[in-house]
């Protein structure tokens, strides 16, 4: 069986529930072989020096050994060898990448889903996600690729990069304050049962932390489970269970990371890209005094900055679409709510054990408590509805919906604002309002809701 010629990337690169396409074993090797065989056109359109190695990490999910396993047979059908860098965090590819002489990396992990979810993301030489023209062109070729391979893979060993933890972890130290230490702080860490288990707990302990650490024992079925980014109440418990000066949680591959401050708060991007701007352009260093964030940031972050005199850039929703974004407008600093912070000049892509360790030397260097910015950010009340719709028809052909959408902002006024869009993943219209209070957005909300409803075949 050949993969079908259709699109299997989505946001994110590849992510389905394992063993079910397009993460099938057979489907898995030939998108691996037409992957290779892409990257080496374009490796030689754009290089001089080849070499054909692809370096690959993975999450702590059951599925992940075998995926790489048929993943790197794939690879090595059409030329390329894979290097396992075994169970690091997604940003890991982009250091290694960074720092080495390879024609790209693959992370195979379904980041925050559930455990019986995985997918994998590609890498270009630069250590940035593969844009989406280059998964279009993958996806265009995949079959006529896949066509040209034996139907019967060779059973490939998969090499060790002996080197990757200890490479990932020298590259995180040295873009810290020289002699940056955590010693005095009391801090609690939310590993997700995921790629950091084992990492995270070794490097903050070596900072010299008072550590406690939660969920750091994968058995490759409870990654995310009650855990990690997406359920913070834990952390919040042991935060002020244990009295430490706060905690933060990554998600399942630690590309995102949010916080709980020392008061039991929760502290998300918006509070973490806030924090940072304030603090890079304090000290002269914001290039362009610009940041770049999504449209689905709070309203109070954009007043926050305005108040700054900082220009805030909008991208659409994903990580990938904030990297873009600084790539072509020259900043430094990007990021969303859900707590992928962009660092450019350490990374193009989200670190979520980065992101932490910057903003624990930022937050020393200030001598503040982490509830100090907390409270310099409040939440505008924010509502999310989601309907789920049988065809995604344009929302401009919706006349009826979209007056209703003008009155309301009309009425909201500069205090408010709303954002209708289709999610990039699912069947869903998404609408976004805030407000000065809740039970006023929630009004505007319910109307918006039927207003929608009338119009768009849903379930």
């Amino acid at each position: 069986m050949k993969c079908e010629k259709k699109e299997i990337f989505g946001t994110d690169g590849i992510r389905a529930v394992a063993g079910e396409s397009p993460l099938t074993e057979e489907e898995l090797k030939n998108i691996g072989f037409a992957a290779g065989s892409f990257l080496q056109k374009k490796f030689k359109e754009t290089m001089n020096d080849f070499n054909a190695k692809i370096i690959i990490a993975r999450d702590t999910r059951d599925s992940g050994p075998w995926i790489e396993k048929a993943l790197a047979e794939g690879l090595s059908k059409s030329g390329c060898q894979a290097l396992s860098c075994g169970v690091l965090p997604t940003s890991s590819v982009a250091v290694l990448l960074k720092r080495n002489c390879f024609l790209g990396g693959a992370v195979i992990s379904a980041s925050h889903n559930p455990p019986d979810f995985n997918g994998v993301k590609f890498f270009t030489a630069q250590g940035e996600k593969i844009p989406e023209s280059w998964e279009r062109e993958i996806e265009q070729n995949l079959e006529v690729l896949a066509g040209q391979a034996p139907s019967l893979f060779k059973e490939t060993k998969v090499e060790i990069f002996e080197k990757a933890k200890e490479q990932y972890v020298e590259s995180l130290k040295k873009s810290l304050p020289q002699n940056f230490s955590l010693k005095g702080v009391k801090w609690v860490i939310d590993c997700a049962n995921g790629a950091v288990s084992n990492l995270a707990p070794e490097v903050f302990n070596s900072l010299g932390a008072e550590l406690i650490a939660i969920h750091h024992s994968p058995d490759g079925k409870n990654i995310n489970l009650k855990s990690g980014a997406l359920y913070l109440e834990c952390l919040r418990e042991t935060v002020l269970r244990e009295k430490t000066d706060g905690g933060c949680a990554f998600d399942g591959d630690a590309d995102r990371v949010l916080f709980v401050d020392e008061e039991g708060a929760v502290v998300d991007g918006d509070v973490l890209l806030g924090l940072s701007a304030q603090i890079l352009k304090e000290k002269g260093l914001l290039k362009n005094n610009c940041v770049v964030t999504t449209v689905m940031a709070n309203l109070i972050f954009f007043q926050k900055m305005k108040e700054l005199d900082i220009q805030v850039l909008t991208a659409p929703v994903g990580d990938r679409s904030v990297s873009e974004m600084l790539e072509s407008s020259g900043a430094i600093l990007g990021g969303e709510q859900s707590g992928h912070i962009i660092f450019k000049e350490f990374l193009p892509t989200g670190d979520g054990m980065f992101t932490a360790l910057k903003v624990l030397s930022m937050l020393k260097e200030k001598k503040q408590k982490l509830s100090y910015f907390t409270k310099a950010y409040p939440k505008a009340p924010q509502i999310l509805l989601n309907l789920k719709v049988k065809e995604k028809i344009p929302i401009e052909s919706l006349p009826d919906f979209q007056a209703a959408v003008v009155n309301a902002e009309k009425f909201l006024g500069a205090n408010g604002r709303i954002l209708i869009r289709y999610s990039g993943t699912e069947p869903i219209l998404r609408i976004m309002i805030e407000g000065s209070s809740k039970s006023q957005i929630e009004k505007i909300g319910s109307g918006l809701l039927e207003f929608a409803k009338k119009g768009l075949p849903h379930e």
